[in-house]
C-alpha cells in the first residue's frame, strides 16, 4: 500500500495540489485498508509488532477522519499525522519480520 500511495502521489497528484488543506481520499482509503489488514493480522497471530503498527495506522486514519469532519487541524499537523505513521510502521514490521525469520532458521537448524 505504501508503493501504491507513492505511485498515486507521483502520477495522479499535480505538485500544486499536494497540499494538506483538504482530505486526500485515496490516501485515506489506503490507510483504512492498511488498518483493517493490520487488525486482522493482530487477531489471527500473536505478535507484538502488530500492536505498534496498528497504533501507527490508527493515528493516520484519525488524521483523515479529522480532516473529513472539517475539524480545525493545521495543515502541518495533518501532514505529520497522515504521513509519519506509515514510516514509523515500517520499523516494527521489519524488526518483527527479521525476528520471525531468525526463529524459523533457529528451529530448522536445531532439528
Amino acid at each position: 500500500m505504501l508503493v501504491i500511495g507513492s505511485l498515486y502521489d507521483f502520477f495522479a497528484v499535480p505538485p500544486h495540489q499536494a497540499d494538506y488543506e483538504q482530505l486526500h481520499l485515496v490516501r485515506f482509503l489506503l490507510d483504512a485498508l492498511a488498518l483493517v489488514a493490520v487488525v486482522r493480522v493482530a487477531l489471527c497471530f500473536d505478535r507484538w509488532w502488530t500492536l505498534w503498527v496498528g497504533s501507527a495506522q490508527l493515528i493516520a486514519v484519525t488524521a483523515h477522519l479529522l480532516r473529513a469532519l472539517e475539524m480545525p487541524i493545521p495543515a502541518f499537523a495533518y501532514a505529520v499525522m497522515e504521513r509519519w505513521p506509515v514510516w514509523i510502521a515500517i520499523l516494527p514490521t521489519g524488526l518483527g519480520t527479521f525476528l520471525h525469520r531468525s526463529r524459523v532458521r533457529a528451529t530448522a537448524n536445531s532439528t
